[in-house]
């Protein structure tokens, strides 16, 4: 019995109005995820024996993206990273400054602020948290793999807030986001393949630069680090990351190393630039405890072909 076929681009008003509505912004950059969900959906009905089209019946855009937006978002929008501005100030507000549109995903709290308590999550005037309650950080740990943020569009400039029950202790508070930008496109292609490195005692308050220079065109997909125990990457942060003298964070703040250990069960994609052959990659690091510290990591990247 031959399946009824479903004309996806039939569903894609509907689906832009409903994308708007959960991200609260209209814009073009958008349509990408609009043709994801509508194709997506369309194929799923047509496979399931479904031959409705109604938008209801067939569409949960709302639900999708809160159960798991980077299932939705990653798809077809680079993942990059946004470092909190110089820690908290003297109020417990940790404040991120992106430097391109972005859809904040994630929130990732470094180990020393696990046990503190975070409310009033806020873009501009658009809240992130369903109320003024606290939540308690360890909901925003590493080691968490299903807590979410609500996606919402930032534009540039505009600051992502939320407030600490007392002042930061931790270095490099993360969000974890999609890429919004003319060049947030997630480019298909190529072969996964790995570079590795060092850190060989960094020492105590100290700083040291890791630098890759592939030989062949290397597009970066992920960073992943392995210390000798748990908590070697607690105190370490990454400052800078580039391509060149291309950044690879949304902001100049610096970011937790814990970010990328390798040992905890969360994922993080960092999708960047292509280093072309021969040109460097640098990941600046600093120690923030009182004992120097060693770790390998990898960075894995797409293999592009020219």
């Amino acid at each position: 019995m031959e399946l009824p076929r479903i004309d996806y681009t039939s569903l894609i008003p509907s689906v832009a109005a409903k994308v708007a509505e959960v991200i609260g912004r209209d814009d073009s950059n958008f349509i990408p995820i609009v043709h994801t969900i509508a194709a997506r959906t369309a194929c799923s009905c047509e496979h399931g024996g479904r031959p409705t089209t109604e938008l209801e019946d067939i569409l949960n855009v709302e639900r999708a993206m809160m159960l798991n937006p980077t299932d939705v978002l990653s798809r077809h929008f680079r993942t990059v990273v946004l470092g909190a501005k110089g820690g908290s100030d003297d109020d417990g507000i940790l404040t991120f400054h992106p430097q391109l549109p972005c859809i904040p995903l994630r929130m990732v709290v470094p180990a020393e602020d696990v046990d503190k308590y975070f409310s009033n999550m806020q873009a501009g005037l658009e809240q992130y948290f369903a109320s003024n309650d606290r939540i308690n950080g360890r909901m925003f740990s590493i080691e968490s793999v299903a807590t979410f943020i609500r996606p919402l569009y930032t534009r540039i400039g505009q600051d992502v807030t939320v407030k600490m029950n007392t002042t930061s202790e931790g270095h490099g508070h993360v969000l974890i986001c999609a890429d919004m930008s003319a060049d947030g496109r997630l480019a298909s292609g190529g072969q996964l393949r790995p570079m590795g490195f060092t850190v060989d005692t960094l020492a105590a308050g100290g700083d040291q630069t890791t630098t890759l220079r592939p030989q062949k065109n290397f597009r970066i997909r992920k960073l992943s680090l392995r210390g000798a125990d748990v908590d070697t990457l607690h105190e370490v942060t990454l400052t800078a990351f580039k391509v060149g003298v291309e950044p690879q964070f949304l902001s100049a703040d610096e970011v937790t190393a814990e970010l990328f250990d390798a040992s905890v069960p969360w994922e993080t994609w960092l999708d960047g630039d292509m280093a072309c052959i021969g040109q460097e990659i640098t990941l600046n690091w600093h120690n923030y405890g009182d004992a120097p510290v060693s770790f390998e990591g990898v960075l894995e990247g797409d293999v592009i072909a020219g």
